[in-house]
């Protein structure tokens, strides 16, 4: 694209503040430069409001399910665990790598609060909890039978304005 002289812009963030820059530096790219600074503005201000109303809680210990077999997890410094944070948990897999690949034995032994899947699996998360109850290993964690699992929306996925709503939907 650049050799035939189109514009391009790549982007790539690993945080919410910097999916909030990355709009603020696109809509100035395309010369709407007024309505990035109110649309992060909004949703900055959408944050905030998740932050005070999950603000004094001890953060939920979680596991957020990018894909299931093999068992794909996001690691510490995706935009997704930032996501996380923002909601008021954390997740229980701890690595750099980004989206690592973990057993569901480590997982069975870190024994997450929740267990989240984006909604692209699809079924509700009572569809979803009720088929690990028939799965080895996914039924010895105890937020399965607690029913702890959660499905959010599929915005959580793309660091993209959307990503405020699912924050807010988690928290």
């Amino acid at each position: 694209l650049e050799r035939l002289k189109i514009p391009v812009y790549v982007t790539y963030t690993r945080s919410v503040e910097g999916m909030l820059a990355t709009v603020r530096q696109i809509a100035g790219l395309v010369g709407a430069e007024k309505a990035g600074k109110q649309l992060t503005r909004q949703l900055k201000e959408r944050l905030d409001a998740v932050r005070a109303r999950v603000a004094g809680r001890e953060p939920k210990r979680v596991l957020f399910v990018l894909w299931e077999d093999p068992l794909i997890t996001t690691g510490r410094d995706t935009f997704v665990a930032d996501a996380l944070r923002w909601a008021g948990a954390r997740p229980v897999v701890n690595l750099t790598q980004h989206w690592p690949e973990v057993s569901l034995e480590e997982i069975v032994h870190l024994q997450p609060e929740d267990i989240i899947f984006p909604s692209t699996h699809g079924g509700t998360a009572e569809d979803i909890r009720k088929a690990l109850l028939h799965r080895p290993g996914w039924r010895e964690l105890k937020a399965v039978p607690q029913g702890r699992v959660l499905v959010v929306s599929a915005a959580i996925d793309r660091p993209s304005p959307k990503l405020v709503g699912a924050i807010e939907q988690l928290a």
